[in-house]
């Protein structure tokens, strides 16, 4: 509808023409003006970034195309799967989501379309959801952990087996911050991640 579309170009707005707002803008904008100095990039990102240099097209583009990309996937999102959608939308925007989408772009976006997938995970359609999260990789590679979880979420399991996981999901909650904190020691380039007190700007 004129509605959702509305939806959709607003916060694609805000989001796309922000001007150093959010904690990658300057990293993404260094990678746009040199991307041979970024070699862990994402072919798809990467791809973007090299069509639009060739039509000489600027940084301002790229986080217009990101923005649109990731605000429409996850809109049609929670449509198709939402029984109160706008309810839904407005929970994407204050529970902190939309605000991801001005710092770590090419996640938010992988999240979007992996979001987009549950529609074939949910029909049991694997291929089409193995396409979906290929794409999602291409945008950030952690997407393609959610290959595994179609066969653990399409199989039955038993009192015992959901108890297991259920203990298992408590633990790493209570884990997180330790195994964080070991993560970023062992691999330091990611050490930003990070903080035992908060940040000050």
């Amino acid at each position: 509808t004129i509605f959702d579309i509305l939806i959709i170009v607003l916060l694609s707005l805000v989001c796309g023409l922000r001007y150093h707002v959010g904690s990658d803008y300057l990293l993404y904008k260094e990678a746009f003006e040199n991307l041979a100095t970024y070699e862990r990039m994402e072919l798809g990102i990467t791809s973007l970034i090299n069509v639009l240099n060739f039509f000489n097209l600027s940084y301002a583009t790229f986080l217009c195309i990101m923005s649109f990309s990731t605000i429409s996937i996850a809109y049609i999102a929670i449509k198709k799967h939402s029984e109160t959608p706008y309810q839904s939308v407005l929970l994407f925007m204050c529970m902190g989501y939309y605000a991801m989408c001005f710092n770590g772009i090419r996640q938010m976006l992988a999240v979007a379309i992996c979001l987009f997938s549950l529609k074939y995970l949910f029909k049991k359609d694997f291929w089409k959801y193995l396409v979906c999260i290929i794409i999602a990789g291409l945008c950030h590679y952690t997407s393609l952990v959610m290959i595994p979880l179609y066969f653990l979420v399409t199989r039955k399991y038993t009192k015992k087996q959901l108890t297991i996981f259920f203990c298992f999901s408590l633990a790493m909650y209570f884990l997180y911050e330790p195994l964080l904190y070991a993560f970023t020691h062992i691999f330091t380039q990611y050490s930003v991640y990070y903080y035992k007190t908060p940040m000050t700007y």
